[in-house]
């Protein structure tokens, strides 16, 4: 059975740290604009509870899949490293990565999520479409020119 947890040990941010890497590669592009290496080196900070969060899916106490949420502001997030290793992809667990840390944002009063990704990534785009992500302007430098940027109004209020 998949296991959800929240990051909070020396453990869990190093199998966060390992699937960020691996996320890392696997895009294929340089994260230095994002200051990818010392995000890795500050995890707990950069998204740091109770206003940021690491969620790991687990199998036998060793993490899979991985969704992070940092604050922009007081009322605004971003959703970073969303990332599943190949052999659990098309089994929904992006989805129930997803509809957690939005269950989460909504419980720390934020009112809409942004995030990006790449026009090279269709199935990233098509998911974040299907789970009610719109396109919307940059909300900070990127300087790679195939970057989209998705925003989603939470539904505040209803819980």
């Amino acid at each position: 059975m998949h296991k959800i947890v929240f990051a909070k040990d020396d453990n869990h941010f190093h199998q966060a740290a390992f699937l960020f890497n691996e996320y890392a590669q696997w895009l294929g592009i340089d994260l230095g604009f994002q200051h990818f290496e010392e995000e890795l080196l500050s995890l707990r900070k950069v998204y740091a509870a109770p206003k940021g969060c690491i969620i790991l899916l687990q199998e036998n106490e060793q993490a899979f899949g991985c969704i992070a949420l940092r604050p922009i502001n007081e009322t605004i997030a971003e959703v970073k490293r969303l990332y599943i290793q190949p052999t659990y992809r098309n089994q929904g667990c992006a989805d129930r990565l997803l509809a957690i840390l939005e269950e989460y944002a909504l419980s720390m009063h934020y009112q809409s999520l942004k995030l990006d990704t790449l026009s090279s990534m269709i199935p990233a785009m098509k998911f974040y479409k299907k789970h009610g992500y719109v396109e919307t302007s940059p909300y900070y430098y990127n300087p790679n020119e195939n970057a989209v940027y998705f925003e989603k109004q939470l539904a505040v209020g209803s819980s």
